[in-house]
C-alpha cells in the first residue's frame, strides 16, 4: 500500500502570469536575436512529513522552458562543446529564474543573455512562429 497525500486543490497561476515569449540577444551580438526563450509556468508542490504520513508543502510557482536558437550554438557557446548539438529542451525554471526573466536577463550555461518579452498582442505572428514548450 502507497502512502500518498490527497488530490492537491487547483490554484490558479498568479494575475500576470501566463506562458511567455522572450527574445534572447547574446552579450557578443547585443543587436541581434540569437534566439526565443519559450515559458510555461505552473504550481509545483513539494511533499513534506514523514513517508506514512506525507502531505504538500506550500506550492510555488515554476516554469517549463524551451530554448529555439537562430544561430549556431558554436558562436553562442565557443568554450561549451555540450550545449552545440543543443536545440532545445523543456526545463524547470525555478522563481528566482523567472524573476530575473520580469527584469530582462537570462542566465544559461555560463551566459547572460538579454531576454526581451515579446507581446502576443502587438506580435501574434511571431509569437505563433516561435511559441514552444513540449
Amino acid at each position: 500500500m502507497l502512502l500518498w497525500p490527497g488530490s492537491r486543490p487547483e490554484l490558479p497561476l498568479p494575475a500576470g502570469t501566463g506562458p511567455d515569449l522572450y527574445r534572447l540577444a547574446h552579450p557578443t551580438y547585443p543587436g541581434k536575436t540569437v534566439g526565443w526563450l519559450s515559458v510555461s509556468p505552473y504550481w509545483e508542490w513539494d511533499l513534506e512529513g514523514p513517508w506514512w504520513k506525507r502531505s504538500w508543502g506550500s506550492p510555488r510557482v515554476v516554469g517549463d522552458l524551451s530554448i529555439d536558437y537562430t544561430e549556431d550554438t558554436r558562436l553562442i557557446y565557443p568554450d561549451d562543446p555540450e550545449v552545440w548539438t543543443f536545440v532545445s529542451s523543456a526545463w524547470p525554471l525555478e522563481p528566482d529564474d523567472l524573476a530575473m526573466l520580469k527584469v530582462g536577463t537570462f542566465f544559461w550555461h555560463d551566459t547572460t543573455f538579454r531576454a526581451e518579452l515579446v507581446d502576443p498582442n502587438v506580435e501574434s505572428e511571431t509569437w505563433s512562429d516561435h511559441w514552444y514548450v513540449p
